[in-house]
């Protein structure tokens, strides 16, 4: 959500998320209070990569 989104550009950076219940779990948490804490912090851009990612 911090990401500055290219649609026209192939998308180099995938998050895996390991099976359909790791997916259902995540979905099921209450996002309000954590998007207003994404609010507030700086823009990523679109090839930047955050301490601790790695390509692969």
């Amino acid at each position: 959500m911090r990401t500055l989104y290219k649609i026209d550009t192939y998308q180099q950076t995938y998050f895996v998320i390991d099976d359909m219940p790791h997916l259902l779990n995540l979905a099921d948490a209450d996002f309000a209070p954590l998007y207003e804490q994404l609010r507030q912090l700086p823009t990523i851009g679109a090839k930047e990569l955050l301490p601790g990612e790695q390509l692969i």
